[in-house]
This record gives structure tokens, sequence and C-alpha cells, in this order.
């Protein structure tokens, strides 16, 4: 028998990841903007929360249940019938509930199982940033953003930021850096050399824009 919960978030995933926002709503009380012309967004007033508080009730879960929930999101994001703020929500939904930061490309493909939405993402490599960035950008590292599902001129109101610890770039194209960078969610990057330092999903609501930042202290909520 189906997990309940599956089959719930099967029918309604937008109210599935609205709920996983709601837990993170005290944040109100005490964050704040990251000064625009700040590289390095480290924790400036974001209010933080482990991640198994944030992801209550996904512990209950069994392996099946877990591939199972997984399988489901991969084919709603896969799905061009339905519609791109859903398609959106649901790939959100499987960041935030089963990547983590210190993933390689193999733990990536366990998630995504080489599933075909990741083609429709335009993903960029950022070389340099005059304003708010909303992710960790250490020495070494690589970051990109990535448009979800970007419309035919190229604009999207999901926006996925991540960095790339270990990726060889001295002397690679960007083309095939950003290229790389895609491999590496679909699990055909080979090697445990790279590895995801940090990510954090942006998203539209009613009246401004959202940022839920993944990173090693845990879950971080901030309103721009």
């Amino acid at each position: 028998m189906r997990n309940p919960l599956i089959c719930k978030c099967e029918r309604n995933s937008v109210r599935a990841y609205k709920a996983c926002l709601l837990r993170l709503l005290p944040a109100l009380l005490t964050s704040c903007s990251i000064p625009h012309g700040a590289v390095d967004s480290v924790d400036a007033g974001l209010w933080y929360k482990p991640y198994r508080s944030y992801m209550r009730g996904l512990e209950s879960y069994s392996e099946t249940d877990r591939k199972e929930e997984m399988r489901i999101f991969n084919e709603k994001a896969n799905d061009p019938s339905v519609d791109r703020a859903t398609r959106a929500d649901v790939v959100f939904l499987l960041f935030s509930r089963y990547i983590r930061p210190g993933f390689t490309s193999a733990d990536c493909r366990h998630v995504m199982g080489q599933s075909k939405w990741l083609d429709a993402m335009v993903v960029k490599i950022v070389g340099g940033v005059g304003g708010q960035i909303p992710v960790d950008w250490p020495m070494g590292s690589t970051l990109f953003s990535m448009a979800v599902f970007p419309d035919t001129n190229g604009y999207s109101d999901w926006y996925i930021w991540f960095t790339l610890s270990g990726l060889e770039i001295s002397g690679v194209p960007w083309v095939e850096r950003t290229k790389k960078a895609r491999e590496f969610f679909k699990g055909d990057l080979a090697g445990r050399r790279v590895r995801l330092h940090e990510f954090a999903l942006v998203s539209p609501s009613k009246h401004l824009r959202t940022e839920v930042r993944f990173s090693n202290r845990g879950v971080g909520l901030d309103f721009p």
C-alpha cells in the first residue's frame, strides 16, 4: 500500500511545497537582506533551521516511499502538458527534500534519475557580480545560476543558484563549464572531486521574492 503522504504530494505538489516554506516563516522576524555590493553573502542576517526540523515528517518515509516520491516529482517535471509554475514547484520540491550540500554527481543521479527536464533548464556561469547573491561563493568554487523552465524569451520567475567546488575550469570554455554543471545534476560527471557546495531556491511569492538557502549550517530563509 502506498504511503498516503506520497499520494497527497502527487495530487497537490504546489501546496506541499508552500507547506515546506511555511515552516520557516518565523524567519520574517529576524531575517534581513544582504547589502548590495556584497559578493559573499555568508550568513548575513539569515535565520537558519536544521534540516531535520525543516523536513519534519520525511523521516517516517521508507526508502521505497522516498524513491516513489522522487519518481513522481521527476515524472511531473518531465511532463510538458503541466503548466510551468507547477513544474517549477515540483523541481523545487525535489531539490528541497532530497538534494543536499556536499552531494557528488553520483548522489544527484539517485535523485534526478537522469531526468529529461534538466535539458529544459538554462544554466549560466557567473563570472562576477555587482550586487547580492543568495549563496556562499568561496575561493576556488564556481558560481552558476539556473533558470527553471524559462519562457521563449529565456525569462523565468524561478531560479536555482548554486556553487560547485572542485570543478576544473582552467582553460575550459564557458560553454563547456555550463555543460559540466548540467552533467553534475544528471549524474554524468565522473569522480567524487566535484561537490555541491551550496544552493538557493529563488521563487516569486504574492508580494515579494523569496530565497531559501541550503548550506552546511542548515536551511536559511531570506526575503530580499
